[in-house]
C-alpha cells in the first residue's frame, strides 16, 4: 500500500526551496513554515507483533496505541523502526500492520528497524513504495510545519554509516543546505537505533558518527527506538557532552509490541524514562521551538516539558 505525500490542513504555507547537488543528481529541499500554527507529531516506535510473536500481559498492545494516536489527530506519525515483527515480512504488513494502520498511513513517516530487515525490508517497501527512499536507498527528508525533518537508516550492518557513506554526505548537504534556507530553522531526525541509552545492549556505536555530524549541523531532535521503553535525554553535543543548545535524543520504543526487561548502564542516566508503559511521544512543533508530552495508553502524562531550537 504506497504511502500518500502529506496536506496539512487549515495551514497557511511559505514555500521555500534549494537544489543541492547530491551523487550526480539534484534533490530539491523544501520547507513549508506555516506562521500562525503549530503541527502535532506523534511518535512510536517497536509496534505491531506478527504471526510469530509471543502474547502475555505486557505484550501486543498496539491497537491501544492506535487509539492514543487517533485520539490526539496529529498531523504526522513518526514510526522509528521495527513497526512490524517478528520479520517485517509482507505477510505480516497484509495481515498485522496494514489493518491497525492503514487509516493513518498517509501521515506515517517510518524508519527502518532491524526486524525490517529480517526479511530483507521487503515488507517495508512493499507496505511504504519509493516514497520512503531516496536514490533506492532507505532515507528520505519530510517537512512537518516549520521544521524540517530527515528518515535515517541506523541498520550499520546492513547499509554504510561511515562518514564516506552516500546516507550521511546526503544528509550533511540536505542540513547544510536547510541552514543555509532559513539559518534559525528547526529540524528532527528519526531512526531506530539510540546511540544513547541505558540499556546495555542496545545502542548503536557504529550510528555514532552519524550522531555527531547531526548535532554539529545544529539538528534539534533526534527519535530513536529499539529500546523497548522510553527514555529523554538532556541536550548534548557532537561528543555526547552535555551542552544547554545541544541535540536532544528521545527513545520511544513503547509502540506495544513488549516491555524490555534489559540490565542499565551505571554510567548513562536519562533525563526521564519508563520501562513499563506502552504509549506516544507527542511533540508540538512550533516555529522555533516545541513542546512535548509523553502519554501512555492509559492516558497519564508521565513526562512533559519544552525547548527551544539552536
Amino acid at each position: 500500500m504506497p504511502r500518500k505525500r502529506l496536506h496539512l490542513p487549515r495551514l497557511s504555507f511559505l514555500i521555500v526551496s534549494v537544489c543541492v547537488l547530491v551523487g550526480g543528481g539534484f534533490v530539491a529541499i523544501a520547507s513549508a513554515s506555516a506562521e500562525d500554527q503549530s503541527v502535532l507529531v506523534a511518535v512510536v516506535g517497536d509496534i505491531q507483533c506478527g504471526a510469530d510473536s509471543p502474547t502475555g500481559d505486557d505484550r501486543c498492545e498496539s491497537q491501544q496505541v492506535h487509539s492514543l494516536i487517533a485520539e490526539h489527530h496529529p498531523n504526522l506519525v513518526l514510526m522509528p523502526g521495527d513497526l512490524q515483527y517478528e520479520t517485517g515480512a509482507p505477510e505480516d504488513f497484509a495481515a498485522e500492520f496494514g489493518p491497525t494502520w492503514s487509516d493513518m498511513t498517509s501521515l506515517i513517516r517510518p524508519a527502518p528497524g532491524n526486524h525490517e530487515y529480517r526479511d530483507k525490508v521487503a515488507g517495508y517497501l512493499g507496505y511504504f513504495g519509493d516514497s520512503v527512499t531516496t536514490e533506492g536507498q532507505l532515507f528520505y527528508g519530510f517537512g512537518a510545519g516549520p521544521w524540517q525533518g530527515l528518515s535515517l537508516d541506523s541498520n550499520c550492518a546492513e547499509m554504510d554509516c561511515s562518514a564516506a557513506g552516500s546516507q550521511m554526505t546526503w544528509a550533511s548537504q540536505q542540513l547544510a543546505a536547510w541552514n543555509t534556507v532559513d539559518p534559525g530553522g528547526c529540524s528532527i531526525v528519526e531512526y531506530h537505533h539510540p546511540v544513547l541509552t541505558a540499556y546495555t545492549k542496545d545502542s548503536e556505536p557504529a550510528f555514532a558518527d552519524t550522531f555527531a555530524m547531526l548535532a554539529s549541523q545544529g539538528v534539534d531532535i533526534v527519535v530513536a527506538g529499539h529500546v523497548h521503553a522510553y527514555e529523554r535525554f538532556a541536550p548534548v553535543d557532537a561528543t555526547l557532552a552535555p551542552a544547554e543548545s545541544g541535540t536532544v535524543q528521545f527513545t520511544v520504543g513503547t509502540g506495544g509490541k513488549s516491555h524490555y526487561q534489559g540490565s542499565k548502564r551505571p554510567d548513562t542516566t536519562p533525563a526521564f524514562s519508563t520501562g513499563g508503559s506502552f504509549g506516544v511521544l507527542f511533540l508540538t512543533l512550533n516555529k522555533g521551538a516545541y513542546t512535548f508530552e509523553f502519554i501512555d495508553i492509559d492516558g497519564n502524562v508521565l513526562d512533559k516539558g519544552a525547548g527551544t531550537c539552536h
